[in-house]
């Protein structure tokens, strides 16, 4: 009867309050605030580039080439932020706006829930208030669309409950809760794959446990509720493999899994800086990486010591009339088991000599010695997939944190008749203790959104005037490159580079070897390597950055020339940052650099106040031109060549090898090399010697290879196939007329370690090539 009356003019007024304040919590007013600046970048490159393309396409053409690039996840806000830039909103608006409707269906979804659960309109206004003030949620702004899948976990749970907690009178399942279920399932992976996995256990928890203790609707949970709960998930994971390309990610070491685990002294005390009350009542801590494992996030974003009591206290309230109770206590406990990782930590900190060492300050994996005892879960993070790729364990705990929430809602709906005003009260109390410094939060807000507008009004518009409309471009050294698919997106260029862990990762796996060769620091020993990039059509346009690709998008353009007003904690953030230098300073650094750059005859060079361009000279741009330039610095290139010691080796890796290690260089599946040969045989009749190692032989498994190669117009190829990993040697001839030879290599049956025995690298590993050399036959 409650739910069908009518809003009152102050229920109307109070949810516009409520939502209007909540946007402010979360930084998300359009037009005014931006709630991140580093990951709203990075994720509005995959829009702005989607904005470019054919409305369908759902990937990105503009960065991580050679192919079209997938979003690792987002894409649930990637493509409505895309459309609104296609409507002409700035970027930073178009984000902004998104997050602010995501924020609008969870509340609403958190109301909903309540309202199903029996609690009034108030209550569940309130209700909505406590779930979307959860530091959970606010405090992984910064992590873009992960923390729009926090919060939707009331939209996903709702599907639940209109799927598994059905009227008992009721004979079948609407057409709306399998249509709204399988859209959350498909919304969730496309949002965040953290908590679509968090979804599917809960949901799946939720349905057996409905099973168990509500026998009047078992068949039709049976035959109806389970079917579509099996399918939609199915559909999800199809759908997202399909769009990535991959069914699963690299997993990490349980160490990773450890060092991100949650503490439970972050449970229970919250961190300075954080939330406004336990700050005013001197109840928080001082953390930093410099003394604890893990990152920033996890001692951010996990206290919830006043819903934790809240939700206890509310499970033993309901415990009689309300059996469903147990088991989402049982779902809560669970999920804070796996927040805890492989190992329980009760403020367990680094040892005292790494917290003294700068070199190590920032080590955030953990070793099993620095923690209290094992949990026991370390297979599952290990063994099994889904699971194996949640390496930042702590995130369980936003389970944790709705499961609370629900019994809160349960107790207020079942007790708020009698006790009303203890029901607001600790609704409010929990919310109060919830809350930022909100004044501050508006104004950080405030401050992201001038910086986002600085990068569109001085950065891009220098970008666009030094690199062309279609060019491809590589960014020198590369790097998880979080701003390169916005320059890319919005000036209308290609680059290989891209940001993004996982993206960067995927990228990787089709990158040519002469930009892989281009990581790391830049000195006057890259600059072959960059001539490379230049002469073998990888690149039209070499770009140096004065500023950081990573963290200069977190903080435009650096510390020390920002803007915006920063809070105690984030100055100590940012000053422990590696290479967060301004772009004054990196200029200064890489003065040498471009010298030596200007000087090559080769080269053309240009500079800003932000960046370099280097091109190839407009007489070495044509073809000939290019390939005068490879066979002039191959000319360099004297044998034995050793790979992880000589240092011009690496030039003659065409295509298809990682970057060199210390005492080898590992191919791909394919792979080719361009060997100088003319004056290094002063015989009629030499051999090239390779000598190499291998990934995967065994006399059970033989690895079988192509070698290919041209001499003086005739092909001569080889076939092995090997039983053994080590010590291989293949004599080649060489050409008696050619300059340079190139050679192919096929491993027909290459494999990864990660693939043949659960390795953490998932590299498709194929030759280990060791040395080269040139004999006479």
């Amino acid at each position: 009867m409650n739910n069908a009356k009518r809003w009152s003019a102050f229920e109307v007024l109070l949810a516009i309050a409520i939502i209007a304040f909540l946007l402010v919590v979360h930084g998300a007013i359009p037009f005014y605030t931006v709630p991140t600046l580093g990951q709203a970048v990075w994720l509005s490159g995959f829009s702005q580039s989607l904005a470019n393309g054919p409305v369908l396409d759902l990937h990105a053409h503009n960065f991580g080439l050679p192919k079209p690039a997938s979003i690792a996840f987002g894409l649930s806000g990637a493509l409505p932020a895309s459309l609104l830039i296609r409507l002409g909103l700035q970027a930073a608006d178009a984000y902004t706006m998104v997050v602010a409707f995501w924020l609008l269906v969870a509340f609403a979804s958190a109301y909903k829930i309540s309202r199903a659960l029996g609690a009034t309109k108030l209550s569940a206004l309130v209700g909505g208030a406590v779930w979307l003030s959860m530091p959970m949620l606010w405090a992984h702004a910064g992590y873009s669309m992960l923390s729009m899948g926090m919060a939707l976990m009331s939209f996903y749970f709702l599907g639940a409950v209109r799927l598994f907690l059905l009227d008992p009178r009721a004979h079948s399942l609407s057409v709306s809760s399998t249509v709204f279920y399988c859209a959350a399932a498909v919304i969730s992976i496309f949002m965040d794959g953290y908590t679509f996995i968090m979804f599917a256990m809960g949901a799946s928890a939720l349905l057996v446990f409905s099973f168990i203790l509500r026998p009047d609707v078992r068949l039709l949970l049976l035959k109806v509720a389970l079917p579509v709960h099996v399918c939609s998930m199915a559909l999800a994971y199809l759908l997202f493999t399909l769009y990535i390309g991959r069914s699963n990610f690299a997993p990490q070491s349980l160490d990773f899994f450890r060092g991100w685990g949650l503490d439970l002294s972050f449970l229970v005390v919250p961190t300075t800086g954080i939330l406004w009350l336990p700050d005013l009542l001197g109840f928080s801590v001082s953390r930093s990486d410099a003394v604890y494992f893990g990152d920033y996030s996890v001692w951010s974003t996990t206290f919830a010591l006043p819903l934790l009591i809240a939700g206890l206290l509310s499970c033993w309230l309901v415990r009689r009339d309300c059996k469903l109770a147990w088991g989402i206590l049982l779902i809560t406990l669970l999920a804070y088991y796996m927040a805890l990782g492989p190992s329980v930590k009760i403020n367990s900190t680094k040892p005292v000599a790494w917290q003294q060492a700068e070199s190590t300050q920032n080590t955030p994996i953990m070793a099993a010695s620095y923690a209290v005892m094992p949990t026991g879960n370390a297979w599952l993070s290990d063994k099994l997939p889904g699971f194996n790729v949640m390496r930042a364990s702590y995130r369980w705990a936003v389970l944790g944190v709705f499961g609370l929430w629900l019994l809160v809602m349960m107790a207020v709906a079942r007790k708020e008749q009698s006790h009303r005003a203890f029901c607001m009260l600790l609704m409010l109390v929990i919310v109060i203790f919830n809350l930022p410094n909100v004044v501050q939060k508006w104004h950080s807000g405030k401050d992201r959104r001038v910086l986002f507008e600085q990068i569109d009004d001085a950065l891009i518009p220098e970008v666009a005037q030094h690199v062309k409309p279609g060019e491809r471009v590589a960014f020198v050294p590369w790097g998880n490159d979080f701003i390169a698919g916005y320059l890319a997106a919005k000036a209308k260029f290609y680059t290989l580079n891209i940001g993004g862990d996982k993206n960067l990762a995927a990228a990787q796996e089709r990158w040519p070897s002469v930009m892989l060769a281009l990581g790391g620091n830049l000195g006057v020993s890259s600059i072959p390597g960059i001539i490379n990039m230049l002469s073998s059509n990888e690149a039209d346009t070499v770009v140096l950055p004065y500023f950081n690709m990573l963290w200069a998008p977190h903080l435009w353009p650096c510390m020390d020339e920002t803007s915006a007003s920063l809070t105690p904690n984030q100055v100590a953030r940012y000053s422990n940052i590696p290479g967060f230098t301004c772009p004054s300073q990196h200029r200064r650094e890489l003065a040498d650099v471009i010298s030596a750059l200007s000087r090559n005859p080769y080269l053309e060079v240009n500079e800003t106040d932000l960046f370099a361009t280097v091109r190839l000279r407009e007489q070495y741009r044509s073809p000939e031109g290019k390939a005068k330039i490879i066979a002039l610095g191959l000319e360099g290139v004297s044998y034995p060549l050793i790979f992880g010691k000589s240092a011009r080796a690496p030039l003659v890796l065409t295509d298809g090898w990682y970057p060199v290690e210390p005492q080898l260089v590992w191919s791909r599946a394919r792979a080719k090399l361009t060997l100088p040969t003319e004056g290094h045989c002063a015989v009629a009749s030499c051999v090239a010697v390779l000598k190499f190692n291998v990934f995967g032989a065994s006399p059970t498994r033989p690895l079988n290879i192509e070698i290919k190669s041209s001499e003086d117009g005739k092909l001569w190829q080889q076939s092995l196939s090997l039983t053994a990993s080590e010590g291989h040697e293949v004599r080649i001839p060489i050409s008696t007329t050619l300059a340079v030879q190139t050679i192919e290599f096929e491993v027909l049956n290459a494999t990864s370690p990660h693939a043949l025995v659960g390795a953490l690298d998932g590299r498709t590993l194929g030759l280990a090539l060791q040395q080269i050399d040139v004999l006479p036959e």
